[in-house]
């Protein structure tokens, strides 16, 4: 999909996911001394590029109003929670909730995934998270007082049972397709049906993409690529333009997909974030023109010396 991939050893799968293995593994990668690892990343670059080339109007609203937030949104429909049963998105538990709607319904739905899937993971989560309210209600006992008490057969050959967690998802799907992103929805038949009479489409990026494809591999392949071309178009920036010339000590150690991993020097990492909102979210703009929504980056900075494991959000500095 023109995104990039790293071996020996692969930087990209060092697990985040399950919390207890993340923070076992992640802690294994260290600052230099006197200095601490600070992570940049793209805020839904992939929704952003994909709005560019669907232009969904529910899609363009959510990313240009701030008050609006499309994971969270998910989250309440995923778990059937009130905004005050989640809380804020930023902190826990409403920043693992988030988190799973995001990544356990909405990505796997625009790539291309059904509800039965989802279903499974959203359930499996709440366990492995430990997903409770921002009362403390554990998540199981608040979806069994809405009535449902199990997951459901998630048998492929048969439709739903009443009552059950697959059968909610069914519907929180049909209603994010059918009238939440329709236009989406129509976009990606309309593109894979001119891939199927071209045999080749153009990205964003001016790559062209061709040979055989499945539907979902054809729709994924611009908006990924196109997502990560952003990614590579800021690195290339950072380093050759602004840490190289201004003799920085700080250095890129990595990038996944949509984010930046630096060692960076205390004294210079205000001066570092600022360069890498102003690189990611403004000058990009300004090179590529099919850029039609803004992008926005988050930061995660670990104590000087510290680990990987041991980022947490930081707010960028004007």
């Amino acid at each position: 999909t023109y995104r990039s991939s790293s071996d020996s050893f692969n930087f990209q799968n060092i697990p985040v996911r399950d919390k207890e293995i993340a923070q076992l593994i992640r802690r294994a990668f260290i600052a230099r001394e006197g200095r601490q690892i600070v992570e940049i990343d793209f805020s839904g670059v992939e929704v952003r590029v994909a709005a560019c080339y669907h232009k969904d109007p529910k899609m363009l609203e959510y990313i240009h109003d701030k008050t609006k937030d499309m994971h969270r949104d998910m989250a309440r429909e995923c778990y059937i929670l009130s905004n005050e049963e989640i809380g804020d998105h930023k902190h826990q538990p409403g920043k693992d909730i988030r988190y799973c709607a995001k990544n356990k319904f909405v990505f796997p739905q625009f790539y291309g995934d059904w509800y039965k899937d989802c279903a499974k993971s959203l359930w499996k989560a709440i366990p492995q998270l430990g997903l409770q309210t921002v009362a403390g209600v554990p998540m199981f006992e608040h979806l069994k007082a809405h009535g449902i008490k199990e997951l459901g057969d998630l048998d492929p050959k048969e439709d739903p049972r009443d009552g059950t967690f697959e059968a909610h998802v069914q519907k929180v799907e049909r209603f994010f397709w059918d009238k939440r992103f329709k236009v989406y929805k129509q976009w990606k038949r309309d593109w894979y049906e001119d891939y199927r009479k071209k045999g080749w489409f153009l990205t964003l990026t001016g790559f062209i993409c061709q040979g055989f494809m499945k539907r979902n591999e054809c729709i994924n392949y611009g908006v990924q690529g196109s997502a990560f071309h952003c990614l590579l178009w800021a690195l290339i920036r950072l380093v050759k333009k602004e840490i190289i010339r201004r003799k920085m000590q700080t250095v890129i150690v990595g990038q996944i997909h949509d984010s930046v991993v630096a060692d960076v020097v205390p004294s210079e990492r205000d001066e570092f974030l600022q360069l890498c909102n102003y690189i990611m979210t403004t000058l990009i703009r300004r090179r590529w023109s099919w850029l039609i929504v803004p992008l926005e980056i988050e930061a995660d900075v670990a104590p000087v010396g510290g680990s990987w494991a041991d980022k947490d959000y930081y707010e960028i500095p004007n």
